[in-house]
C-alpha cells in the first residue's frame, strides 16, 4: 500500500534477538520493531488457520464489529469464518480484541511468549488478574483505528496467517496527529493539515513475524489480507514509569496500589 506522507522510517527489523539486544535497541530505546525469526517456531504457525478454529469450535459465540465499532454483533466462529472467506463488504466485519483465555485456555500451549516482553501481571491471582492476551481475526480491509495501548502499556503482536501493515507515530509528533482522530492509512490533509508535517514508522508483518509496540506510540494496523494473529500486552521494568504515569494522571488509585506492589516485588531498591 502506497502511502502520502513526504517522509517516512522503515521500523527497523532483527532476527531472533538476544533478551539484552532487545532492550537495548527497541524496549529501552522506546523504538518499535519487526522481529522476524521467532514466532515462526510456534505450533500455533502450522495449526491455527481457519479450518482449526471452524472445526474444533463451531459453536463458539464471538463478538464481531465493523471500522470504529459502528455496528456490532455476535457469530459462532464457524460462521464468522465462512464470511471471512466470502465477504464483500467494504467495511467488514472483524473479529478484534477476543479473550480466548477462558474458553480456550489449551490455545495458550501452541505460542511461547518470548522472555523479553516478561510480564509483571502475570504474578497477580487469575480471579483478579486483567485480560491483556487477545485474538484478532479478520478479512482483508479489516483493521483497528489509531490508539495508543492499554494504560500505556507496551506490546507485541504475532501474525499467523495473512499480513498486517502498521503505521506508528510517537508521542512528540501527537499535535500532528490530532490525537489520534486520523485515518493514517487514508490520511485526510485537508480536514487535517498538520498532518503533513508528521514523520510515521511503517511495516509489513508477514506470518511468523511478531512487531512490537512501545508504551505510549500511537499505532494504527491494516489487514492487506485475511489474517489471524494474536497480542499480548504487558508491563514490565522497560515501560513501569509511563504505566505509573497514566495510571496517576487518570486517578487510578487501585491499580497504582497493585501496581505499587509488583514494583516492590520485582524491582531493586
Amino acid at each position: 500500500m502506497e502511502l502520502p506522507y513526504k517522509k517516512m522510517e522503515w521500523v527497523e527489523a532483527c532476527s531472533d534477538p538476544t533478551p539484552s539486544y532487545f532492550e537495548e535497541h527497541f524496549a529501552n530505546a522506546s523504538l518499535p520493531a519487526l522481529i522476524h525469526n521467532v514466532a515462526n517456531h510456534w505450533p500455533a504457525i502450522a495449526k491455527w488457520n481457519p479450518e482449526f478454529f471452524s472445526k474444533r469450535y463451531p459453536d463458539l459465540t464471538v463478538t464481531v464489529t465493523r471500522f470504529r465499532k459502528s455496528e456490532v454483533k455476535k457469530m459462532k466462529l464457524a460462521d464468522f469464518f465462512a464470511y471471512m472467506a466470502t465477504t464483500k463488504d467494504e467495511n467488514p466485519f472483524y473479529l478484534s480484541e477476543w479473550e480466548f483465555e477462558q474458553e480456550c485456555p489449551e490455545l495458550m500451549d501452541d505460542y511461547v511468549v518470548p522472555s523479553y516482553f516478561h510480564n509483571w501481571i502475570d504474578k497477580i491471582d487469575k480471579s483478579q488478574r486483567p485480560i491483556w492476551n487477545w485474538f484478532y481475526i479478520g478479512p482483508a480491509g479489516t483493521g483497528s483505528p489509531m490508539h495508543v495501548d492499554v494504560m500505556a502499556s507496551s506490546a507485541w503482536n504475532a501474525v499467523i496467517t495473512g499480513q498486517k501493515l502498521w503505521v506508528f507515530f510517537p508521542i512528540d509528533q501527537l499535535e500532528f496527529i490530532y490525537n489520534g482522530q486520523i485515518n493514517a492509512f487514508k490520511p485526510d490533509f485537508d480536514a487535517f493539515p498538520l498532518l503533513k508535517n508528521a514523520r510515521p514508522y511503517y511495516c509489513v508483518q508477514n506470518p511468523g513475524d511478531i512487531v512490537f509496540t512501545p508504551s505510549m506510540w500511537w499505532h494504527q494496523v491494516y489487514n492487506a489480507e485475511d489474517t489471524i494473529s494474536i497480542t499480548g500486552n504487558f508491563l514490565n521494568h522497560t515501560n513501569v514509569k509511563d504505566v505509573e504515569s497514566f495510571m496517576t494522571r487518570n486517578n487510578l488509585s487501585q491499580e497504582l496500589s497493585v501496581l505499587r506492589l509488583l514494583k516492590k516485588s520485582f524491582l531493586v531498591s
